[in-house]
């Protein structure tokens, strides 16, 4: 799968785009680069986006390292620690270098999604 780079406080973590979810995966594809500013809740970093997306197969059962897409607030939201999302999200990636790095994304901080 192809990889998607996030990039914050000049650090770089990789993700790798998932099989689940395809239509949610080739919108935000086709709309990268994608950025935005964070919000912090619980052991989650998450930033509102232009996009509007269908729920597909949205689930409020995640792991640490996923990526997904939130409907209720038009968001991108990684989650890096035991954090349940509080609806239901599209999960399209997971972070697989840089987890540790989430932890010291600060509220307002500017996140920036493309592919590489």
């Amino acid at each position: 799968m192809d990889v998607l780079l996030i990039e914050s406080n000049n650090k770089a973590m990789e993700a790798r785009f998932i099989e689940k979810n395809p239509k949610t995966r080739k919108r935000i594809k086709q709309n990268l680069p994608i950025s935005g500013y964070s919000k912090l809740y619980k052991e989650e970093v998450y930033f509102s986006t232009q996009l509007d997306l269908d729920k597909e197969d949205a689930t409020q059962e995640v792991e640490k390292g996923d990526i997904g897409f939130w409907q209720r607030g038009d968001a991108i939201c990684f989650f890096y620690g035991q954090t349940d999302p509080v609806s239901p999200i599209n999960v399209f990636a997971k972070i697989k270098e840089g987890l540790k790095e989430f932890r010291k994304i600060n509220e307002g901080d500017k996140i920036k999604l493309t592919k590489n």
